[in-house]
């Protein structure tokens, strides 16, 4: 079906396919099995410090009110992503019916692994309601775009307002802008010079020997799909991908703040606003399943002791923020089984 509104993203067929099936089964099995056994083992080692009378005094502590912030302001981010989807695939479904493909891809993501996630979006988008999958492909790629782009000013204001404790990781802070505004940079230029700049992208990752790896392929086949719009398409849509993603991160700070309220967490915003950014970007990074369990914990843990927080104080707050991240994740699907509920009803 072709683009309506004249807003939405064109499309192109030429998704690359990789080397044999089998090989890539291999491979990503065995990926799969490392990211299970380090996502088990990081997390016995961090739940082994926790007692069951830690867990038992710190859950009965939870404020309600800062509990229905923290719902609130997950299911905000949410809605936000879902108007963010809407728009760039040209308003072809309701905002209800994004919601819903959200929900899945959230909960996917975050029960078993991200790339899960993204491939059921994908899917049901093209199944459900006969979106291309270059199109579906392509509205991931820009959402992600205009996120990093959100990310780079936060992770640079927040790491400049936090210098004092962040300083001894300076060097993964610069690495981490620079790395975002070289994929920002590289997309743009994709835009305006289409295949001449992707092949230079390519021709750049051969010099370091690095164009064949799974993450550089990826990106690569990403910018094939960026060469292949029509910029005077895109431009109405970078607005409300930026007012969107502007808007998803201020909800996931908020969601936090009220998640750092509800273990009375000694921080203030600033250092959570820090924490939001930093843990969202080497999140990015696909060596996690099951939500980030035991690496994200881990990776807390350390952003933690920054800014003076100990192992002892940290590691039961960190169980228990698994907890109530789980029972979220458990109040989605309740909210999809209604949505399917409502729906027969209504037929």
């Amino acid at each position: 079906m072709g683009p309506q509104n004249g807003r939405s993203i064109a499309v192109s067929e030429n998704i690359a396919e990789g080397p044999g099936k089998r090989q890539i089964f291999n491979h990503q099995t065995l990926w799969l099995i490392f990211k299970i056994v380090l996502a088990l083992g990081l997390a016995a080692l961090v739940f082994a410090q926790v007692t069951l009378d830690d867990m038992y005094q710190l859950l009965r502590r939870i404020s309600p009110l800062w509990l229905a912030g923290y719902a609130f302001f997950t299911y905000a981010t949410l809605v936000c992503s879902a108007t963010r989807y809407r728009v760039l695939i040209g308003r072809r479904i309701s905002l209800r019916q994004a919601l819903n493909l959200v929900v899945i891809q959230v909960v996917i993501g975050n029960l078993v692994a991200t790339a899960a996630g993204m491939v059921s979006y994908v899917t049901l988008l093209r199944t459900r309601y006969q979106v291309q999958v270059s199109q579906s492909i392509v509205s991931v790629i820009v959402s992600r775009l205009g996120d990093l782009l959100v990310a780079f000013v936060f992770l640079a204001v927040s790491s400049w307002l936090n210098w004092p404790e962040v300083a001894g990781i300076g060097w993964l802070i610069g690495l981490l802008l620079a790395c975002i505004l070289a994929i920002l940079l590289a997309s743009t230029l994709t835009l305006l010079f289409r295949r001449r700049m992707v092949d230079f992208v390519r021709w750049v990752l051969s010099l370091l020997h690095i164009a064949r790896l799974a993450p550089f392929q990826r990106g690569l086949r990403m910018l094939e799909e960026l060469a292949a719009q029509d910029v005077r398409q895109m431009l109405p849509l970078a607005l409300p991908v930026l007012v969107t993603s502007t808007l998803i991160m201020v909800c996931g700070v908020l969601s936090s703040y009220c998640g750092v309220q509800l273990f009375a967490i000694p921080i203030g915003l600033r250092q959570i606003v820090f924490m939001v950014v930093l843990v969202q970007l080497l999140s990015i990074v696909p060596i996690q399943v099951f939500g980030g369990l035991g690496v994200l914990d881990v990776t807390s843990m350390f952003i933690y002791g920054l800014f003076g927080i100990g192992a002892d104080v940290i590691t039961p707050i960190l169980v228990g923020n698994r907890i109530v991240f789980y029972g979220m994740n458990l109040l989605l699907l309740a909210y999809l089984g209604l949505d399917v509920l409502l729906d027969r009803r209504g037929s």
